[in-house]
């Protein structure tokens, strides 16, 4: 069974995953040029506006303290 902190190391280390992942999708999106494109058909809104949404999302959802132990 797992304890409150050990699930929470558990999450912290899932949203520290997925937040290196969001950085290179984000990377590849503007290296090749498709983070300007709209998200869906007449959108205002751009796939770098989406992918800058769900990294912002995920960076307040882990601590300092936490984002430090993953990006050493």
């Amino acid at each position: 069974m797992l304890t409150q902190d050990k699930t929470a190391s558990i999450n912290a280390k899932a949203i520290a995953d997925a937040l290196f992942d969001m950085y290179d999708i984000r990377r590849q999106a503007r290296v090749n040029g498709f983070d300007l494109l709209p998200k869906d058909d007449g959108s205002i809104f751009v796939i770098g506006d989406c992918i800058s949404n769900v990294i912002d999302i995920l960076e307040e959802s882990i601590t300092e303290s936490e984002w430090r132990i993953y990006n050493e």
